[in-house]
């Protein structure tokens, strides 16, 4: 599959996996079907902790997609096993989850992620094949914390659009721990005070916005929500003042009609005080016309014309729309904007587009460590094995090696990768690169890692092999090893290992131990 087919699937499935927007279990079932044969074969089930141990080791997901973390969300994987009894399905569901997802062979976790339409979850599953091996990385707590407060704004926004006011107030607050968003939030704090009626509440807030943040994009929203609460004066405002749908469908009908007419209220749509979901919707009726006007005002949001939100919109409908021109303009972006999240945005629409040689020179001369590193995590999700070793062959810099270490794995890069974990002479790398081929296919990596381990002298690193071996479920080499290990802590520790693995193989060694 080619990277801009690759990351549409992944674009179409993050609608699909939208609550209320479930398969049919009979188009569930042949899905299921259809990737099921590619499953990697092997033990029938792996144990919880075997399971705990893969998600830890593949935790980092893109939060612009929205993915949630296993290891963040450890009840996930219950949930997962949980769906064995709920109906026909259940039981593939199970096997192909383990199978796909913690077998070790990342191709196959990959094929996996189309099952997330079929989740009742909605999420915590389809990111899989965009996941990072980060949970050994330096800045791992770093990206929780980052995915937390992600997922506070994602939240306190989905309840803005259910008019779920004081939610929103409460997440927002939580959100606005991120310095990135803390005028955003607050803007969207003011305007669910708002709709409770809260007018003083939200002046307040307003104010609180523009002594804090007196340089915010946000200020234009913030004047605009002013002047319709001052308005308001003395009224209370009804949560139900207004509706979304109905303007909706008013100005998609307007825009088959009479396009010139409908412009200009979609423009005060997105330049006011509409809720999230209308302003996205608007943007979108907007994307999608023709007409040399609306495509102007289009790139004028994406240029920054509007607030930071409406912009990172604005970029990834470009990139969706994808194009010659498009592209030359998120490029114009990406060089002139100062707004990290908005450049960040940029990059992760480069992905939609497809558009290679703009990540391969961010990855390459980017000055921002955290846009080069999420430039080097692109090029690890389209498979530049190439680039990427070049990379790491000229980095200084350990904590960007450890992320191309990262992007080595999930490009597929078996051979470099076993490569590293034999000559790498930096202790730190090495650990990580024996690591990460334990979440690789263990047909591939199994043998290497057993070679290395019985001319490997020490002990760390011996142990860091037996812990790959186990998170891949691999019985066989461990077996070998804990029974030719003269070493006792070693042989031990071999020995724990097969303990906590569901395998015959592994309970008749169990015996074989007690019987000595």
């Amino acid at each position: 599959m080619s990277p801009k087919r690759y990351c549409s699937v992944l674009a179409l499935l993050l609608c699909a996996a939208v609550p209320g927007r479930a398969q049919s279990p009979a188009s569930a079932t042949s899905s299921i079907d259809a990737i099921e044969a590619k499953a990697p074969r092997g033990e029938a089930s792996a144990p919880l902790e075997q399971i705990k141990a893969k998600a830890a080791a593949m935790a980092y997901a893109f939060d612009a997609m929205e993915a949630k973390s296993l290891a963040a969300d450890p009840a996930q994987l219950e949930n997962l096993k949980a769906l064995s009894g709920m109906d026909a399905m259940g039981s593939k569901l199970q096997d192909l989850a383990e199978r796909f997802q913690y077998s070790g062979d990342f191709a196959a976790a990959k094929a996996f992620s189309p099952m997330a339409k079929m989740m009742p979850m909605g999420d915590g599953f389809y990111a899989m094949g965009m996941a990072q091996a980060a949970a050994s990385s330096s800045n791992f707590n770093q990206n929780m914390k980052n995915a937390k407060l992600d997922r506070a704004y994602s939240q306190a926004q989905r309840a803005l659009d259910q008019r779920k006011w004081e939610e929103a107030v409460n997440e927002f607050r939580t959100a606005s721990n991120d310095p990135a968003r803390a005028d955003a939030c607050l803007y969207w704090i003011a305007y669910a005070q708002g709709k409770l009626g809260h007018r003083d509440e939200a002046l307040g807030t307003l104010g609180e916005l523009k002594k804090a943040h007196p340089n915010s994009r946000w200020n234009n929203d913030a004047r605009a929500l002013e002047v319709e609460l001052r308005q308001a004066s003395g009224q209370s405002v009804s949560p139900d003042l207004g509706d979304d749908e109905i303007k909706l469908m008013a100005i998609n009908g307007l825009m088959h009609s009479d396009p010139e007419r409908a412009l200009p209220i979609l423009q005060k749509i997105l330049t006011g005080s509409a809720s999230p979901r209308l302003k996205e919707r608007a943007l979108f009726v907007l994307s999608q016309s023709d007409s040399p006007k609306a495509r102007e005002i289009s790139l004028q949001l994406a240029k920054g014309a509007g607030n930071p939100d409406i912009q990172r919109m604005a970029i990834r409908n470009l990139a969706i729309r994808g194009g010659a021109d498009n592209l030359k303009v998120l490029s114009e972006v990406y060089a002139s904007s100062p707004d990290l999240s908005v450049r960040r945005e940029v990059l992760r629409s480069y992905m939609i587009s497809g558009a290679k040689d703009q990540i391969a020179a961010a990855a390459k001369g980017e000055k921002d460590a955290t846009l080069r590193r999420e430039a080097i995590r692109q090029l690890g999700a389209l498979g530049d094995q190439k680039l990427l070793g070049e990379l790491y062959g000229l980095e200084s810099d350990a904590p960007m090696r450890g992320e191309i270490l990262s992007s080595l794995m999930v490009s597929g890069a078996t051979g470099k990768l076993i490569e590293l974990a034999n000559t790498e002479k930096d202790p730190t790398a090495r650990r990580k690169a024996i690591q990460l081929l334990g979440v690789m296919d263990r047909e591939k990596t199994g043998p290497a890692l057993l070679e290395l381990y019985n001319k490997e002298s020490e002990k760390d690193l011996k142990k860091k092999i037996v812990s790959a071996l186990f998170t891949q479920g691999n019985v066989k080499p461990l077996i070998d090893l804990a029974r030719a290990e003269k070493d006792p802590e070693l042989k031990r520790e071999a020995v724990r290992m097969l303990s906590m693995m569901k395998s015959k193989e592994a309970s008749d060694y169990m015996l074989e131990v007690l019987n000595q």
